[in-house]
């Protein structure tokens, strides 16, 4: 008998569920031109917390693009260089210890960290400024993209506008440096900078070919506090990271890492606006909808 009662009471609850989901499509097809804009109302309003959170996504991307493309703003040398010398021909004579690179990753100051060895050269009797180069290193540790956007093997060669105009040379060509065959992997555009004369090769290469086996002499990186907060950068960078890389000294460009923060700043400052604004406006749309 309470079994009979179970199953009797399952079908009226069935029934019920069908009654009610009823009587909202009748309510509805009576009142299709109210249901028809509450939803559409919802819809703006959805769509422009996900819009919102599109823009916060988009711009942030788009900011590290742009402070990318302003350039890395620290560098960070032997303590023994000379630095009129260093800005007068693009390197330093004096090296530190590769090593110096699995010590980043214990700051909080500095990101993106690329190890270079650089060394003018001479190739086919074209003076050219040889750079041997590895992937970024975030403070964390991680190995980043590589700075190409791909990777140099060894025997590879990426070359400046200029130094592939002046050699005659293309992508797939053979070139012969200190002694060393390498196969020219891509030619970089004219950019009018400093690029168009260097050579890259891997960071292997350039160690051996140029007898410096777990030496670099520049490393470069995009500073982390920024902030406004900030009154000294460059001292903050040096408090932190001289007990971690001895013998050396930190430089930072002024007008990079300035250019950088502002950047920063203001895409913060319209995302900060923007977003409580689109919160507003959906809430107002909802609210209009429920008065």
């Amino acid at each position: 008998r309470s079994d009979c009662r179970g199953v009797r009471l399952g079908l009226h609850e069935g029934a019920g569920y069908m009654n009610s989901a009823s009587l909202v499509l009748q309510e509805l097809r009576h009142r299709w031109l109210g249901a028809l804009l509450g939803a559409l109302v919802v819809s703006i309003a959805v769509a422009l917390v996900v819009v919102s959170l599109a823009l916060a996504r988009a711009g942030e991307k788009e900011t590290r693009l742009i402070q990318r493309d302003v350039g890395l703003n620290v560098l960070i040398l032997s303590d023994k260089t000379d630095l009129a010398d260093y800005w007068a021909r693009g390197y330093s004579d004096h090296s530190i210890p590769a090593e110096y690179m699995e010590r980043v990753h214990d700051q909080a100051v500095a990101n993106r960290l690329v190890p270079l060895l650089k060394q003018r050269i001479e190739v086919a009797g074209v003076s050219v400024l040889l750079v041997g180069i590895e992937g970024e290193r975030s403070k964390d540790g991680q190995v980043m993209k590589p700075v190409f956007g791909k990777v140099l093997a060894s025997g590879q060669v990426v070359l400046g506008g200029a130094v592939a105009r002046l050699l005659g040379v293309a992508p797939g060509d053979s070139l012969s440096i200190l002694g060393h065959e390498a196969k020219v992997q891509a030619c970089l555009a004219e950019s009018g900078t400093v690029e168009d004369g260097t050579l890259y090769v891997s960071m292997a290469d350039a160690q051996a070919w140029l007898g410096m086996a777990g030496r670099i002499n520049e490393i470069q990186a995009l500073e982390c506090r920024c902030g406004e907060d900030v009154e000294d950068p460059l001292g903050l960078l040096r408090e932190e990271l001289a007990p971690l890389l001895p013998g050396t000294i930190v430089l930072r460009r002024q007008d990079a890492a300035d250019a950088r923060r502002d950047q920063r700043q203001l895409a913060e400052g319209t995302l900060a606006l923007l977003s409580p604004l689109f919160v507003l406006l959906a809430g107002a749309l909802i609210a209009t909808l429920g008065a």
